[in-house]
């Protein structure tokens, strides 16, 4: 952080020495150096600070491996929490919070990366998984599309995002069953989250864990604030 401040001072201090002697020599060449060296010393200034980052700089390089290239990624289990699907979840939050936060002008391979992770989203790697869950567990055996499944808060969110920006009517179609379904099928008359309900069979699994609580928390809240958006 220092070193770009200092970086920022010296280069608004070098701009009237620069005009000074642009004019007492004649010389075009002293602005065009002040401008490149300083957007030279802005992209070193940046790749040290995301080097410096740890973390963030893996989510860059993992953002922008190739299409088919897995190898950042941990590949142990495609249906449950060690899934590639929530690794570039994960990868994809992290690169769009530094941006909105620190960078909202850097676009490049940042940009890029965010791209490259949302597509690979929708590989067969990443969601051939719902292929054999919906066969096994829904008994279905011809509507594998991954897009229909079960929404979280998280794609709620997303949808009521893009319903603002694109102007489509996306979240609002599922608004009321978003409200009545998980307090109907997903809650007991006491409080109680199930955090595992069959549909097949009514065969519920109720917890009282934190992270139980904490669905529940988040699901109010998010009614809240769409009832505010509304």
């Amino acid at each position: 952080m220092i070193p770009s401040i200092i970086a920022f001072i010296v280069s608004i201090a070098a701009i009237p020495l620069c005009l000074f002697a642009w004019f007492g020599a004649d010389s075009v060449l002293f602005p065009i150096f002040l401008w490149s060296s300083t957007a030279e010393l802005a992209t070193l200034l940046a790749h040290d600070s995301l080097e410096a980052a740890g973390p963030l700089w893996i989510a860059l390089e993992t953002g922008l491996a190739d299409m088919d290239d897995f190898s950042h990624n941990d590949i142990i289990d495609q249906f449950e929490t060690a899934a590639i699907r929530y690794q570039l979840y994960g990868t994809q939050k992290a690169l769009g919070l530094y941006q909105y936060v620190y960078a909202p002008n850097f676009h490049g391979y940042l940009n890029k990366a965010q791209r490259i992770g949302i597509e690979k989203c929708f590989t067969e790697k990443v969601v051939g998984f719902w292929k054999w869950e919906s066969m096994w567990e829904k008994f279905n055996a011809h509507d594998w599309d991954p897009i229909v499944m079960v929404s979280c808060l998280a794609g709620i969110s997303g949808m009521i995002l893009a319903d603002r920006l694109l102007g489509i009517p996306c979240a609002c179609e599922v608004k009321a069953r978003f409200r009545k379904t998980p307090e109907e099928e997903f809650t007991t008359q006491d409080g109680t989250i199930l955090p595992i309900r069959c549909e097949l069979t009514g065969f519920n699994v109720s917890s009282p864990s934190p992270f139980t609580r904490y669905e529940s928390m988040s699901f109010h809240l998010e009614l809240y604030f769409w009832r505010r958006r509304a």
